[in-house]
């Protein structure tokens, strides 16, 4: 039971009742009158019960996280992970190729003609470069004459192929050059 609930409404009870009770006695003059209507506080009390009920149901219609918003978490894992060698990180990989894409924007001139490049021509070529099974140094595949479109297209071919499980690469120790050879069938 809500005690103080019950409480509210005894005092509401008790407020009407004495109310009801003046009502019924006879009047006195109006110049005697100096205490203040108990119905005026009455009324100013349930205008004031009214403005919370309606912030309590204006409170009520937002919505609430845990009760109408129900955060989801899901991990998605990948069915078929790539297989890589262990011995080369991405981080290395990448700053490989920020390495050249430098060398290469320090050595490009105003080229006149566009050149269009092909990712699957890149492949086959750097296959070719790699058929013997011997290493090949990952800076060998990027020339400057290229610019950066054809380092970026010799990147992609590589990751291709290494994502294709055609190529490894590896490296001897950190921060040392990165070989790419083919894959033994």
């Amino acid at each position: 039971m809500r005690l103080d609930l019950a409480a509210d409404y005894l005092v509401i009870a008790t407020m009407l009742a004495e109310i009801k009770s003046r009502m019924l006695l006879p009047r006195p003059d109006p110049e005697e009158e100096d205490e203040e209507d108990p119905r005026a506080a009455l009324i100013k009390r349930l205008q004031e019960y009214e403005r919370f009920k309606n912030a309590a149901e204006t409170l009520d219609d937002r919505p609430r996280l845990e009760r109408d918003l129900y955060l989801v978490y899901a991990r998605v894992e990948d069915p078929d992970p790539p297989k890589m060698e262990a011995r080369v990180e991405l981080d290395d990989l990448v700053a490989a190729m920020r390495s050249a894409m430098m060398s290469a924007a320090r050595r490009q001139h105003l080229q006149m003609v566009p050149e269009t490049f092909s990712v699957r021509e890149r492949m086959t070529q750097i296959l070719d470069r790699v058929r013997s099974g011997e290493y090949v140094a990952l800076g060998d595949f990027f020339t400057s004459e290229e610019g950066r479109k054809g380092l970026v297209v010799s990147f992609i071919a590589i990751l291709e192929l290494v994502r294709d499980d055609i190529l490894t690469v590896a490296q001897n120790e950190a921060f040392s050059q990165i070989h790419v050879k083919a894959k033994s069938a």
